[in-house]
């Protein structure tokens, strides 16, 4: 995945670095398939986030590792998403080739949640992000243990990178106005 923030991310197929997308190998996944998201999605995804309260600023489905739901006899359906916003290319960012990160807009819809499907995203699109890619995102108190067993750590909101500053301002109020939550800073240093 390529990372600027100046210009959209790279149109057409997915990149290679996505062989971890397709049919779930894992038990309780089984009944899905991972791939990178399309601009059909787009509707899709933007009603997940929506009906879930979270930020919809931002949503380019190109960015999105998109679970569908196989059901018997039906369209596949998007059941989950998630996506990683460029904050820094490799040149800018404290991490030596891959960049910063953010982690943004990982949704599940409600008849598909408690089956692993949430993790399988972030792996997924960690897996597409550079190996030294440093990861950020933002959350309420109450999802981070979620991430914290995915690798993240608990950073200081002031340890925000920059480009997320807006985000961290507007979430401190949204946290505790809609959700009557916390703020959450957390990254995930990945192999140098």
């Amino acid at each position: 995945m390529l990372c600027s923030p100046t210009r959209p991310p790279v149109r057409g197929p997915p990149p290679t670095h996505r062989a971890s997308a397709g049919v779930a190998s894992d038990g309780a996944l089984a009944g899905f398939t991972f791939r990178a998201g399309q601009e059909a999605d787009g509707a899709d995804i933007r009603a997940l986030v929506l009906s879930e309260k979270l930020n919809p600023l931002g949503l380019e489905p190109s960015r999105f590792t998109v679970a569908e739901a196989i059901e018997a006899g039906a369209d596949s359906a998007v059941a989950g998403a998630v996506q990683a916003v460029c904050l820094a290319p490799a040149s800018a960012s404290a991490s030596a080739d891959g960049g910063a990160w953010e982690l943004r807009s990982l949704v599940v819809a409600p008849q598909h949640r408690g089956k692993g499907l949430g993790s399988a995203l972030v792996r997924r699109q960690l897996a597409a992000l550079p190996p030294s890619a440093a990861c950020w995102l933002t959350t309420v108190e109450r999802r981070t243990g979620f991430y914290e067993r995915l690798g993240f750590k608990r950073r200081a909101l002031t340890e925000a990178p920059g480009p997320m500053a807006f985000e961290v301002a507007a979430g401190l109020v949204v946290a505790r106005v809609l959700a009557g939550q916390q703020l959450v800073l957390l990254s995930q240093e990945r192999a140098k």
